[in-house]
């Protein structure tokens, strides 16, 4: 058997590396934070000061992004037109009125506009020192014209209905403190009919909702509706006036109406009306005060 010899072989000596020696840094703390140091209480009235600041900082940015803007049907101005112009289908957003006193007033400004459904149902309106707490107006130089009227199950001190036209004239099952009826019958009314939809503008149900008052202005110009409709809405303070509109039919039913003053000075008035077709029925006189 061979033996074969090896070489030793030695392993390097390791050493500990040398670290350069670090500067030594002076660092002085400011002087003021020695103060507040041996002043606990200024440090904690420094933090409370410092709280309040980001509290007023945060609440001012908060009310900065606050967006105030109406939703229909909050109270507000609404322009029906320039919402279908811009290419919405449905009337979304308003205006809060510059004056203060129509803060809870809905506004709809609908004049030039082609609307579908406008549907009033168990809203509550009214307030003091006010002419109308409904009021539907064409300024004397404009119209809405619609398919449909309808006033069903209104309660308020007045109801007046004046300068239109009603191809069909429906006035039933109503109680008033004194009725007054002056609708002429004409041969000259047309039938109005609602066409399409298409293009028409979508105004939201206004249901279980409260306003000082309720406008609807068409003086800007002639507006178009499918059916408008006030459905157990109950009214105090100020009347219902309803005119300058053309409608296929003028629905009044269900109703009572009247301010206090006794029969012979009427609380439910229609005048100056147009009507091709009349039928009344079963409209009864006795004293009301809706209050």
């Amino acid at each position: 058997m061979k033996r074969f010899n090896f070489k030793r072989v030695k392993s390097p000596k390791l050493r500990k590396p040398k670290l350069p020696k670090i500067p030594q840094v002076n660092m002085q703390v400011p002087k003021v934070f020695k103060y507040l140091q041996s002043q606990p209480k200024k440090i904690l009235m420094l933090s409370f000061m410092a709280i309040g600041l980001g509290f007023a900082m945060t609440l001012l940015l908060v009310i900065q992004g606050t967006d105030d803007t109406p939703i229909f049907p909050e109270p507000g101005v609404y322009y029906a037109k320039l919402v279908q112009d811009a290419g919405l289908e449905t009337l979304s957003t308003g205006q809060k009125p510059e004056d203060s006193r129509e803060h809870q007033t809905l506004n709809l400004l609908v004049g030039g506009a082609r609307l579908n459904n406008i549907f009033f149902e168990e809203v509550q309106v009214g307030a003091s020192g006010l002419n109308e707490s409904i009021f539907l107006t064409g300024g004397s130089n404009s119209t809405i014209t619609c398919e449909w009227l309808i006033i069903d199950g209104l309660v308020a001190p007045t109801l007046t209905i004046s300068d239109g036209e009603a191809y069909n004239l429906i006035v039933e099952g109503n109680t008033a403190d004194g009725n007054s009826f002056t609708s002429t019958l004409s041969n000259n009314v047309s039938s109005i009919s609602f066409g399409s939809t298409r293009g028409s503008l979508g105004i939201p149900a206004i249901t279980s909702s409260d306003f000082d008052r309720i406008i609807l202005d068409t003086s800007s110009g002639d507006s178009i509706c499918n059916t408008l409709t006030f459905k157990d809405v109950r009214a105090f303070g100020a009347g219902v006036v309803l005119s300058d509109f053309k409608v296929g039919t003028l629905y009044i039913l269900n109703s009572v109406i009247g301010d206090g003053t006794g029969i012979d000075s009427p609380s439910f008035i229609i005048e100056d009306l147009l009507s091709s077709v009349i039928d009344m029925a079963n409209n009864t006189e006795e004293p009301i005060d809706v209050r």
